[in-house]
Formats: C-alpha cells, structure tokens, sequence
C-alpha cells in the first residue's frame, strides 16, 4: 500500500511538472527551451562532477567515462540553447540545429562505446578519453560557427533538411544498436543500473523519434523530443547518482570481504603447502637421516661397496626430495592461478620407471617391490610436471598403505581419447568413512601407514586438483587388502 502512494505521488508530481512545462511552452516556448536544456545541461555536468571525484570509491570505471561524455554533450547542449532561434547571440538562427545533431551523434555513440568499455577489463587512461572528446567539441564548434563544412539542417519556411532527416534516423540506428548489444552489461552492472541503462536509452530513441517529425522549432513535437530528452538525462544521472553516493559504501564493504576471504584463501593454501611439504618430505629426509645412522654407526666396519650403496640411495632420496619441493612450489602457484599447463609428448612407461627409481630407497626399507606393466611405447600430449606428481602421490600412498613383501602394481590402457593409469596395491585398504572424504581437503582422514608413517592427509586432494587442471578424473576401488586407484587423462 504504502508502495502504491509513493508510486501515485511520483506519477501525480511527473503529470504536473509536464502540465507546467506544456503551459510555459504555449505562452514562451524560447523559455521553456531554456528550462528544459539548462535542465539538460546542469545534469550532464554534475554527472561529470560527481563521477570525477567519486572515481577513488567505486570500481565501475566505465561510469566515469559515461560522466566524461556527458560533461561534453552537456558543452553542446549549452551551445544548443545559446543558438536557439529567438535568443539573437548569433546572427544566424539555426546554428542550434547544426549542434542538436552533432550533440546527439555524440551521446548515441558514447552511450554505445560505454557497453564495450563496461565489458573490458582494460586500464583506461582517462586524460586520453578527455583530450580525445575536448578535440572533437573543439572541431564540431569549428565547423558550425567558423566554417561552413557542417552541413545545413534547417531551412526557415521548409523545415528540416534530408541531412538532418537522415542523421537523426542514423541516431536512432545507433541506439537501437546500443540497446540490442546492453545484454553484454548484465555481468557489469547491477540489475538495478542495468535496467535505469535500458530506460534510458529507450526514452532517448522515443525522444530522437519526435526531433524527425517537426516543422518548426516551435511546434509539439520539439516540445515532446524536449520532454523525453529531460526524462532520459534524469535516469543517467539517477544510474550514476546511485553508484557513486550510495552504492560506493557497499562496493567498498563487498570488495573488503572479497579481499578477507581471498587472504582466508591464501592463508589455507600457506598452510596446506606447509603441510604438503611435511607430507611428501618426511618419508626421503627420514631415508635419509636412517641411511646416515647406519654410516656413522658402521663406519669402521663397512665394506667399500655397501659405503656406495648408501650413499647412492641417499643421493636417490635427496634428489627426490628437491624434485617434490620443485613439485610442491608448482602446486602453489597453481593455487595462486600464476600457472598454466604446459603440454608436451610424455612416455608413460619412461615417467613411471623414473618415479619408482626415486622410492627406490622407501620401496628398499618396506620390501615393497612396484611392478611397472605400463607399454613401452605408450605415448600422451599432457603436463609433464603434472603428471609426474599425479603418479607419484598415488605410488606413494600405496606404499605408505602396503604391508612389507607385497607389490604394487602399475598399468595404463590406452582408449580412442584417453589414457587410463592404474595403481594397485595390496595393502590394508580404505575404509568407508575415509573413502567418502578422498578428495577432499579434510585433515580428519589422515590415517598412519603400515609402519606408522605420516601424512597431511592433503595429498589425494592436491592430486585432484592437478588431474582436473588436466580436466581428467579419478577414481577409486578398495576392499581389505586391495585398492586400485584409476586416473584418467585426456589425449591433448
């Protein structure tokens, strides 16, 4: 109800504006003019004022070119009433035509910029976008009170001129096009601003539609074009108004809670590579630290050739665990999204003979033997990097699960449009409460191997993530003492 008399008030009080305008128009139509483009005019420059000095509090850049146009449309605007017919500044009377037209051309061609300028994410120098608009009003201005190239459009006893008859069909064209192509500003604009944008540019082709129709300057149909020209001028300056006074204090809030939950992101993510550190290091840096025991504790005693056995396995884990680092900082990035996938041809066979090398050492201490099926000669366009960690998370979970003197067995089918990897191993298996968090950053799930090895817990989760950077999938079968996991990966 209460919506309904505040609907009644506004259309009782927009009915008597329009009352007063027509009777001023029928007793001096020169000073409705005035009225009427002064009201133009003042609105197109506080769109700049407003726009311009509220530019640090909001993100919608493209409003600010919006204000910048309109501060030179209303230049012309102001021309416009100067030159008009009966205000005897300029000998000439019908200079005000000349610049309607050239004062339009501008604003349709703005209004159709302004969507493209919305949509792109591109800086934008705005001293650029000033001086640009500044040299076409200094030229438009040039050629209609200095020189005689802009074209007559309006001829005392004739009417309008075919020029000005087809530059303002022309205008209209443009609208049309502005409002055919407004669907590419619903991702930019609120549905609030998006709406005042169509009206707008709605009113104004109604308001170009009357400018086709009149004989004199003086006649109805100016009158109507005036009216809705004034209608369309308020609700850009209500869109701009809107965003600049009232929605910059909520643009400011929801860009401070984008950026408190991209910190909460980034905090996870340090605490997740932290943890995934632990996760993949601690099993080569403890291999390590046992082998260096077994040295200093044997040192006397140790034949030359068991010396350089140890030694090799402890270069093994050293190398391996410079190569999960390498592997883990990758990860971050792709967190951060500052990487991308970078393809090339891939032997799988090679890949997964190169990772059981590197668990040489683990594999060694457990009596875990891996068993590689994979084809020699089977071949993939993927991520290297990717892949490798994929693979080596896998193998390294099932080592971690596997009883000692088992095996792991790995094997790959190729299909027309994919490679299917599998992992087997024959260790305790996955219970269903764990089976059902996976994938998932869930620490709840960290379960100790069969030696009571470590773990984050993260390790499945990120090897997730690099699978559907690769838009692959996997998936898993386990039963006590079996469990196949299936990692399938897209032929490039």
């Amino acid at each position: 109800m209460v919506i309904q008399r505040r609907h009644f008030v506004f259309i009782a009080f927009v009915l008597s504006i329009f009352t007063v305008f027509y009777y001023v128009s029928l007793k001096n139509y020169l000073l409705f003019h005035v009225v009427a483009e002064f009201y133009s005019v003042s609105i197109a420059l506080t769109l700049f004022l407003i726009s311009w000095n509220t530019r640090a509090y909001h993100s919608n850049k493209s409003l600010l070119f919006l204000g910048i146009a309109y501060f030179f449309i209303g230049i012309l605007d102001l021309l416009h009433t100067i030159s008009f017919k009966g205000m005897n500044i300029f000998q000439y009377q019908y200079y005000a035509n000349q610049v309607w037209i050239a004062s339009r051309f501008m604003e349709s061609i703005s209004l159709l910029v302004f969507i493209f300028v919305a949509k792109s994410k591109k800086n934008i120098s705005y001293n650029v976008i000033i001086l640009m608009y500044a040299v076409i009003t200094a030229f438009i201005v040039w050629s209609i009170y200095f020189s005689t190239i802009f074209p007559v459009c309006f001829i005392e006893g004739q009417g309008q001129t075919t020029f000005k008859m087809v530059a303002e069909f022309i205008i209209i064209l443009i609208l049309v096009l502005t409002l055919l192509s407004s669907n590419l500003l619903k991702n930019s604009l609120t549905p609030y601003l998006y709406k005042l944008f169509l009206w707008s540019i709605l009113i104004t082709i109604i308001s170009e539609s009357f400018f086709t129709l009149y004989i004199s300057n003086y006649d109805i149909s100016n009158f109507m074009g005036h009216i809705f020209k004034i209608i369309s001028f308020y609700l850009i300056y209500k869109a701009i108004i809107e965003t600049s006074f009232k929605s910059p204090f909520t643009t400011i809030f929801r860009e401070l809670k984008k950026n408190e939950i991209e910190l909460i992101a980034l905090n996870k993510t340090k605490d997740k590579f932290l943890s995934l550190i632990s996760h993949d290091l601690r099993s080569p840096m403890g291999s390590v630290k046992g082998l260096t025991e077994i040295l200093i504790q044997n040192e006397n005693v140790m034949q030359s050739e068991k010396r350089v056995e140890i030694l090799n396995l402890m270069v093994e884990s050293t190398g391996s665990s410079i190569n999960l680092l390498n592997n883990m900082l990758f990860w971050a990035k792709s967190q951060s999204g500052n990487t991308g996938v970078f393809y090339s041809e891939i032997n799988i066979h090679d890949l997964v003979e190169n990772e059981i090398q590197l668990m040489r050492s683990t594999t060694k201490i457990k009596k875990i033997e891996i068993e590689n099926h994979v084809n020699k000669d089977l071949m993939i366009d993927s991520d290297r990097n990717l892949v490798s960690t994929i693979i080596r998370n896998i193998m390294s979970n099932a080592v971690k699960f596997s009883y000692p003197d088992t095996n792991v067995v790995i094997d790959a089918i190729e299909n027309d449009n994919s490679i299917v990897i599998s992992i087997k191993d024959f260790g305790v298996g996955i219970s269903k409460d764990v089976f059902e968090k996976l994938f998932i950053d869930d620490t709840s799930k960290i379960r100790l191997g069969t030696k009571k090895e470590n773990g984050s817990g993260l390790g499945l989760f990120v090897t997730n993530d690099f699978i559907q950077l690769l838009q692959g999938t996997i998936h898993a079968v386990s039963k006590p003492g079996e469990t196949v996991f299936s990692i399938t990966l897209k032929k490039k």
